[in-house]
């Protein structure tokens, strides 16, 4: 998805610093679609230079809104729209009514993206975040529309969809990403816990939700505990306690292995969680290669065979290069076994690897 970000018209700019230089605000009220697709002009500055859009549509009033400092954050909620469907390629931020003198404030297109299709049957929840590092700090404020309860209602909706779109603490991400991105620690088999813990992987605050979670489902076996020094130590009364100690916990052993599903398969060994097991060669035993010391004997059966074919009983079997009558001599073959068979062969199946973030 490409960022929204509204360029700043100089009207804007202009009306910012008159209300600035008089001890006053200018009041952000509207937001406005247009199917306008265009790259806005601008002058040297680099403010738009335009006092109106191309193709405005229709507008909204924001429901929700805050300034703090430079950074402004809007939000507002367009009804399904009842006229002909049209493409969003311009969207308009104005300080009053568009349609009552309003001031456009800032401008946002591009001809090659397409924002939003606005027919009848969607309602559209917009919320945008920019800085204003031209405009005098203070001359800016965002009026709220109290009748934007329909905003709040669609806010809720999200709220209540936000356990399946924000991850949980612990969730595991594949990734072709060298570095975790904020929010996530890298499973490097490191260890992590609060600043003062000398933690290899991540020694801050933010880990102390995961420090806990591996605390209290994961045993001291795989996810081992450590003193601030790296010293092997022994865990304490709760997960809280040793955080707030400074004591490192590992990661697990994640890199370089397959992972599988903790848990108790059907006719399976149950495998705990965070369980590293396995090995990447195996030399197998006697047993298990089949190969053992074992001997052929070889020669007739009694030594009065008589080799005539005519008594099955006392038939023999010649060995190799031997021509006298009667049973013959016995033959030893036994077999010592193979003089390699305890050498290590490979054990691992088809495999791909790539990096994997743990959620904060």
């Amino acid at each position: 998805m490409t960022a929204i970000v509204p360029i700043l018209t100089q009207v804007g700019l202009n009306a910012a610093v008159t209300a600035a230089g008089s001890g006053l605000q200018i009041a952000l009220t509207h937001i406005a679609f247009g199917s306008g697709q265009y790259t806005p002009a601008v002058n040297g500055s680099g403010n738009a230079t335009q006092t109106a859009m191309v193709a405005r549509l229709e507008k909204a009033t924001f429901g929700g809104g805050t300034q703090n400092g430079a950074q402004v954050t809007l939000a507002a909620l367009f009804p399904e729209y009842g006229s002909t469907p049209y493409n969003v390629g311009e969207i308009g931020i104005w300080a009053g009514d568009p349609d009552a003198g309003g001031i456009l404030f800032a401008i946002y297109s591009t001809p090659t993206y397409v924002h939003a299709l606005r027919n009848s049957s969607l309602q559209v929840a917009e919320s945008y975040s920019f800085r204003l590092n031209s405009v005098p700090l203070g001359s800016v404020t965002v009026t709220v529309d109290p009748s934007g309860a329909a905003l709040s209602a669609v806010q809720a909706q999200l709220a209540t969809l936000s356990q399946y779109l924000i991850p949980d603490t612990g969730t595991c991400l594949l990734t072709l990403q060298p570095t975790a991105k904020a929010g996530w620690v890298m499973a490097d088999d490191g260890t992590i816990g609060n600043a003062a813990s000398g933690a290899t992987n991540r020694a801050n605050a933010d880990t102390s939700a995961l420090f806990q979670l591996i605390w209290n489902n994961v045993s001291n076996t795989f996810a081992p505990i450590f003193t601030s020094t790296g010293a092997i130590s022994a865990r304490g009364t709760d997960a809280l306690t040793d955080f707030n100690a400074g004591k490192r916990l590992k990661l697990g052993l994640i890199l370089g292995r397959a992972i599988g599903v903790a848990g108790s398969g059907l006719s399976l060994t149950a495998r705990a969680l965070m369980a590293a097991v396995g090995t990447e060669g195996v030399t197998l035993t006697g047993q298990q290669s089949g190969i053992q010391s074992h001997k052929h004997q070889l020669g007739g059966r009694d030594s009065t065979a008589d080799n005539s074919g005519t008594n099955p009983g006392d038939e023999f079997i010649q060995p190799y290069g031997y021509s006298g009558s009667g049973a013959g001599p016995a033959v030893d073959s036994s077999f010592a076994g193979d003089t390699d068979a305890d050498q290590s062969h490979p054990n691992m199946q088809p495999t791909v690897f790539l990096n994997l973030m743990i959620k904060l």
